[in-house]
C-alpha cells in the first residue's frame, strides 16, 4: 500500500490503482487489468484504521494499541460523541506530523472539503426551499467547538498544540470525517430493523473508492470481518485478526472504475454529507469525501456513507435480537463508470416535501363534509388526495 509503514500494513491488489485521475479532475480507484469476481481488492486490519475504541475494546487491547489521545477521550468525565471524538483523534494525529503512523495517509487527504459544513452563508442561500435549508440542524459549529472541543484541547495542549487546536483546523478535520468516515449500522434480525450505530472508522485506501447511487454501476462491496487473515506482501506475509475487506462483486474490466455504495441515500443526504450529487448514470461524476456503509458480515454506511459487513469466516457475528453491525461511509466519490446506461436513472430514495398546510386543508374539507352529514365518496377522496400527489410530483422534480 502507498501508506503502509511499520504499523500500517495492508494489501492492495496489484491490478488496482488507488489514485487514478478521472476526466472530471477527481481521483478514483480503477482496475489496471481485468479483475475476476470475488477478488480481494483491498485488505486493511481494523487496528490500522483511525477510530474511537469502546471502553471494552480499550481495556482488552494492549496499552499501545491506541493513542494517548484515545485513552484521554475515553476516560474523560465528559465523553465526546463518536463524531467529535474521531475529529479530535484525527487532529491529534495531524499534530504528530511524520511521527504519526497515519502520516502518509493524512498527506493524501484534501486540503479543502466541499461538504456543507464548509459552505458560507451566501452558498447556503442556494438551499432555501429545500429539505436541507438548515444543513446543521440549528446547531452552531462554532458553538460546538467552544463548548465541547476547545476545553478538552486546553486540558492537553501536548496532544493538541497550535495550530491543531484552532477552530479552522477543527472545521477541516470535521469536514474530512463527515465526508470520509464509515459509520457502522446496527442490524436487528429479530425485529428486522436497522439503525445507525455509534462506531466510526477512517479507513485508509478503502476510503478512496467512490460511490454509485445506481446499483447497476456498483461492482464491489465492503466487509468488516472478525476472523484471522494472512496476506502475502512483497516482503513476506502479514497476519492479523479483524480486518476490512473490499472485494469485487462481479468481473471488473480493465480501465473500469471500482465503485461501491455509501448507503442508499437521497440526493439531499448525499449533498449534505459528502458534498456531491450523483445522477446515477454512467459518465456522470460526483466528488465526495468518504463516509461509507458496511454490513456484518457487517454492512457499512459511510459518515458521512457505504455499507460494510462484519462476520467470522463470512458469518454474521451479531446475535439475533442484539444485531450485527452495518456501516455507512463518508470518502470522496465519483460515479463515473465505464458501463453505459440506456435510460435515465432516478434516485428512488429522493423525497418530496408536501406543505402541511395543503394536507391540513384537504383534511379539514373532508372532516367538514363528514360532520355536515354528507357522505364523502371514494371519488371525492381520490380527487382531494390527487392534489397532494400533484404537489409531490412538483417537489420530486426539484430532486430534494
Amino acid at each position: 500500500m502507498a501508506w503502509t509503514g511499520s504499523l500500517l500494513r495492508g494489501y492492495v491488489h496489484p491490478d488496482v490503482n488507488l489514485f487514478h485521475p478521472l476526466p472530471n479532475g477527481d481521483r478514483g480507484v480503477v482496475a489496471l487489468k481485468d479483475v475476476k469476481e470475488g477478488t480481494e481488492l483491498v485488505v486493511l486490519p481494523t487496528a490500522n484504521t483511525l477510530h474511537m475504541p469502546t471502553q471494552e475494546l480499550l481495556h482488552s487491547s494492549p496499552e499501545d494499541a491506541y493513542s494517548e489521545a484515545a485513552h484521554f477521550l475515553a476516560n474523560h468525565a465528559m465523553k465526546p460523541s463518536p463524531f467529535i471524538a474521531t475529529v479530535m483523534l484525527l487532529l491529534a494525529e495531524m499534530a504528530k506530523g511524520e511521527a504519526s503512523p497515519f502520516a502518509t495517509y493524512i498527506k493524501s487527504l484534501p486540503e479543502e472539503v466541499d461538504c456543507l459544513l464548509a459552505w458560507d452563508d451566501r452558498d447556503k442561500e442556494e438551499l432555501k426551499g429545500t429539505s436541507i435549508e438548515d444543513p446543521t440542524g440549528g446547531a452552531s459549529t462554532q458553538g460546538t467547538f467552544d463548548k465541547e472541543v476547545a476545553p478538552k484541547m486546553q486540558e492537553r495542549p501536548d496532544l493538541w498544540p497550535a495550530p491543531f487546536n484552532s477552530f479552522a483546523q477543527f472545521c477541516r478535520a470535521a469536514g474530512l470525517v463527515q465526508s470520509r468516515a464509515f459509520h457502522m449500522v446496527e442490524e436487528n434480525w429479530v425485529l428486522n430493523t436497522r439503525q445507525e450505530g455509534t462506531d466510526l472508522y477512517l479507513i485508509p485506501a478503502i476510503d478512496m473508492i467512490n460511490h454509485a447511487s445506481n446499483p447497476a454501476h456498483r461492482n464491489s462491496s465492503l466487509l468488516k470481518l472478525n476472523s484471522a487473515k494472512t496476506v502475502q506482501l512483497g516482503d513476506g506475509e502479514a497476519s492479523f485478526s479483524g480486518f476490512f475487506l473490499m472485494k469485487a462483486d462481479r468481473d471488473i474490466r480493465s480501465g473500469e472504475q471500482v465503485l461501491h455504495t455509501y448507503g442508499d441515500h437521497s440526493d439531499a443526504a448525499l449533498l449534505q454529507t459528502y458534498g456531491f450529487i450523483d445522477d446515477g448514470n454512467a459518465g456522470s461524476s460526483s466528488s465526495s469525501s468518504s463516509s461509507h456503509q458496511t454490513s456484518s458480515p457487517q454492512v457499512a454506511d459511510r459518515s458521512g456513507g457505504s455499507k460494510v459487513q462484519a462476520g467470522d469466516q463470512g458469518q454474521v457475528t451479531g446475535k439475533a435480537g442484539q444485531g450485527s453491525e452495518t456501516k455507512d461511509r463518508g470518502a470522496p466519490s465519483s460515479s463515473a463508470a465505464s458501463v453505459g446506461s440506456r435510460e435515465p436513472w432516478v434516485n428512488p430514495h429522493n423525497h418530496a416535501l408536501v406543505p402541511f398546510s395543503l394536507v391540513e386543508q384537504c383534511t379539514r374539507g373532508m372532516l367538514a363534509e363528514a360532520m355536515a352529514g354528507q357522505q364523502v365518496s371514494g371519488l371525492a377522496c381520490c380527487q382531494r388526495w390527487w392534489r397532494i400527489v400533484r404537489w409531490m410530483a412538483v417537489c420530486w422534480q426539484r430532486r430534494w
